[in-house]
């Protein structure tokens, strides 16, 4: 199971799997109160891809790309 170290190759390999059959792929998220990661895995079954991030950084990013998005339209 590869697991990325950036945000970008994490979301463009999750993006190649699910345009390659969207009925089949599926996302996992998993928060760890232990040590307060977020672990995310996106897989078909067959291929799976893995990253695992602070929840806080991945959470205040995502925010502020929503919020961007929304000011745009």
């Amino acid at each position: 199971m590869p697991h990325y170290q950036t945000w970008e190759e994490f979301s463009r390999a999750a993006e190649k799997l699910y345009l390659s059959d969207p009925m089949k792929v599926r996302v996992v998220l998993k928060y760890r109160h232990c040590d307060g990661n977020l672990c995310i895995k996106v897989t078909d079954d067959v291929v799976s891809i893995f990253r695992k991030q602070p929840a806080r950084c991945f959470w205040n990013s995502q925010i502020k790309a929503l919020s961007c998005n929304k000011h745009q339209n």
